[in-house]
């Protein structure tokens, strides 16, 4: 048999070679457009939900310190903010912009036994990044992030 004897499982009659290649170029470049889209999608948002957790994270930490500060004796609602001011700061976020809010509204002079609650949030719009839209699965910028501790004032 010779060697350019036509073999049906190598070769469309009806195609020229040149042709079949750039046909399964071209389907190569739309499953590349495809996985590449969602590939890039996905690492977006990780990146989004992996900040998200760290900011969650984070402002836990600052509430826990200013509330540390809070329920000592000789506390003050400026130390309470210098504290979550300066817990913010280790982390990073310095220049957020957050809420702190204590209840009772004021930790000067609280009584022993007082229940003092310190609560720090932010909005998304203001501290966080935005990579993926609101559409996919993405934070809108209205977003509030928060957290909140409670103890008994010594």
């Amino acid at each position: 048999m010779n060697r350019q004897t036509f073999h049906p499982a190598a070769r469309s009659p009806r195609l020229p070679a040149w042709h079949r290649q750039s046909s399964r170029r071209g389907g190569a470049v739309l499953e590349t457009a495809l996985v590449l889209s969602l590939m890039v999608m996905l690492s977006l948002g990780a990146a989004e939900y992996g900040y998200a957790f760290y900011l969650k994270h984070a402002l836990l930490q600052a509430t826990a310190a200013g509330l540390r500060q809070a329920i000592l004796p000789s506390s003050t609602d400026a130390a309470v903010q210098s504290a979550v001011s300066n817990q913010l700061t280790m982390t990073g976020m310095q220049n957020i912009h957050y809420t702190l809010t204590t209840v009772p509204s004021s930790v000067t002079g609280c009584n022993n036994g007082t229940a003092v609650t310190v609560t720090v949030s932010c909005t998304w719009g203001n501290v966080g990044i935005s990579p993926l839209p609101t559409a996919l699965g993405g934070f809108g910028s209205t977003k509030q992030f928060s957290a909140t501790a409670t103890m008994i004032h010594e």
